[in-house]
């Protein structure tokens, strides 16, 4: 609960900040990780036992997708400045 608790604060200062800089490429940042913290926070929380190690693979899919989306939007900024 309290990692829910900590990514909707996250979330709720990322729109706050980007409604202060009406920025949006901040928002698709602070977006994908947070999307990144709360499957994360499904892994570390999820019971193994109980699923198929399937469901595991795609979470974990989804996190290592989610983390080079990270990286290829930070990369273009770098470029792009």
């Amino acid at each position: 609960k309290i990692m829910t608790l900590l990514i909707s604060i996250e979330f709720l200062s990322s729109i706050l900040k980007v409604l202060k800089s009406h920025e949006i490429r901040l928002l698709v940042l602070d977006v994908v990780l947070i999307t990144a913290l709360a499957i994360a926070r499904k892994l570390i929380i999820y019971d193994y036992d109980k699923h198929e190690p399937l469901v595991t693979f795609s979470l974990a899919a989804i996190l290592l997708s989610t983390g080079v989306f990270y990286f290829l939007i930070k990369k273009y900024q770098q470029s792009d400045s």
